[in-house]
This record gives structure tokens, sequence and C-alpha cells, in this order.
């Protein structure tokens, strides 16, 4: 290659097409509906069958604690981290290290359990719950609070892999070669600290729900 022509711009892979999202999106709910439906009902079967006693609503908060856990917060963290990435870098991300995998691996399976363990239990919820009412003193400031817990709970998650990531790219010039795997790091972090509140403030929600109204 000739040092004099330009580099090759490396575009980032599109994503799906709007009529693409819309037939998942129907598809999810047309498949996803009923499954879930089919798996609440037979949980309840199964676990009268067993003589174990049970209550459906409360099979009902694990199994959306669990959906929110196992299911929602990784689909959301992989959308919001490859969101972030592509608006500020644009070129493909750089594939994790053996060891950036398995560390991840066990902040997913920790997250998950934290969800469930919260959003499950129904003593969980009904404590919240009451505690909520303790303190809520109007519709609008009720949001504005609810807003301000968020953001103050993502960054108090992601603080510590903030800190060291941009410890390490201050230390690094910008043309070193491992910028952009500290970088890859700092947005992976970031975003499952996103998408872990975003998850358990669904949980909650969903629970609290199936707590009033069954």
């Amino acid at each position: 290659m000739d040092p004099a022509s330009p580099a090759p711009v490396v575009r980032a892979p599109r994503g799906l097409s709007r009529g693409s999202r819309a037939v998942i999106a129907i598809l999810a709910v047309g498949v996803g509906v009923p499954l879930f439906l089919g798996v609440w009902i037979g949980g309840i079967l199964l676990l009268d069958a067993a003589g174990i006693a049970v209550d459906p609503d409360q099979v009902l908060r694990w199994l959306l604690a669990g959906f929110a856990g196992l299911v929602l917060w990784p689909v959301v963290l992989h959308r919001v981290r490859r969101e972030l990435w592509r608006r500020d870098h644009g070129e493909p991300a750089p594939k994790p290290t053996p060891g950036d995998a398995a560390l991840r691996i066990g902040v997913l399976i920790v997250g998950a359990i934290a969800i469930i363990g919260v959003a499950g239990p129904r003593d969980v919820i009904a404590t919240a719950t009451m505690a909520w009412q303790a303190v809520s003193i109007g519709r609008r400031e009720d949001g504005l609070l609810l807003q301000l817990a968020g953001v103050l709970l993502i960054l108090l998650l992601a603080a510590p892999a903030l800190i060291v990531t941009h410890r390490a790219l201050k230390r690094l010039g910008p043309g070193h070669p491992s910028r952009a795997r500290w970088q890859e790091r700092q947005t992976w972090y970031f975003s499952a600290s996103l998408a872990w509140v975003a998850a358990l403030g669904v949980a909650l929600v969903l629970s609290f729900a199936a707590l009033v109204t069954l």
C-alpha cells in the first residue's frame, strides 16, 4: 500500500431496518407473551403437583424478575454499549480479552442475581412500596426524585470502572495501541451500570403491578 494514499475508512455495520425491527417486535409480542403465560401457569401447576404451596402472584413476580435479570439486562446492555461506541468512535469496537470476557460474565451473573433478589420476594416489594408511599410528595416530584435516584445509582455503580479506565487513558497517548481497548472497557462498564438500573426499574415496576393487581 502506498504510504501517501489515504487510509481506508472503516464503516460500522448498519443495524436492522425499521421494517425488520417491526417484524421482530411483533413476533416477540405474539410469541413471547403466550410463552410467558404458559410458563407461569405451568410453573404454578408443577409446584402444586409437587405439594409446594405458593401464591400465583409470587410465581409471577419471580418470573418477571428472572426475565428482567436474565434477558432484559443483557439485551439493554448490548444495545446501549453498541450505540455509545458507534456514536463516539464509528469504527468496530475491539474484542474483549479472555480476562475481560470472564469478568464480564461474572458481572452479568451477579447483576442478574441481584435483580432477581430485589424484585422477586414479596417482602422486599411490599417494604419498598411502603417506604415510597411514606416519602411520596406528588406525581411530578416523585418522577424527578426517581430520575435523580437512577442517575446517582448509575454513577455509583460505574464510578470504580470509570476511575480506573480514566486513569489508564490519561497515561496512554492518543496513538497508543491499547487506548481503544481501554475506551471499550470504559464504555462497557458504563453501559452495564445504565442497563442494570434500567432493568431493575422495570422489574420493580412489574413486581409492584403484580402485587397490587393479583
